[in-house]
């Protein structure tokens, strides 16, 4: 009975932190606001894992619903394009130019 419950305790700690984890970018959180309701969510889960193994296993990912695959189907063969920022966030860094030179300064005082 407590080898059930070490386990069980165990399964649910790995499903409260795995909740904070960011994957790909985005935490699962995050991805459930994005979504209009927890079965979209499921199933968008559903066809990430089922295309992660069809890759796996060297086969084209499953097409979507549209018909067309959801990503290309070779990852190599096109270049990702460069990050930019995101419209409508502000930056999330803000460095006067009183701020470069007391880090300049900082660094020179640490190279000697």
């Amino acid at each position: 009975m407590a080898r059930l419950l070490g386990w069980s305790a165990f399964v649910a700690l790995v499903i409260v932190v795995a909740g904070w984890v960011p994957i790909g970018g985005r935490t699962v959180a995050e991805r459930l606001r994005g979504m209009r309701a927890p079965t979209a969510l499921v199933e968008s889960t559903w066809r990430r894992v089922g295309d992660g193994w069809d890759r796996l296993w060297g086969d084209d990912p499953a097409p979507g619903r549209d018909g067309a695959t959801t990503r290309a189907s070779s990852p190599r063969a096109t270049a990702r394009p460069a990050r930019t920022a995101r419209p409508g966030r502000p930056p999330e860094e803000h460095h006067t130019e009183a701020d470069r030179t007391a880090l300049d300064r900082i660094v020179a005082e640490h190279a000697r």
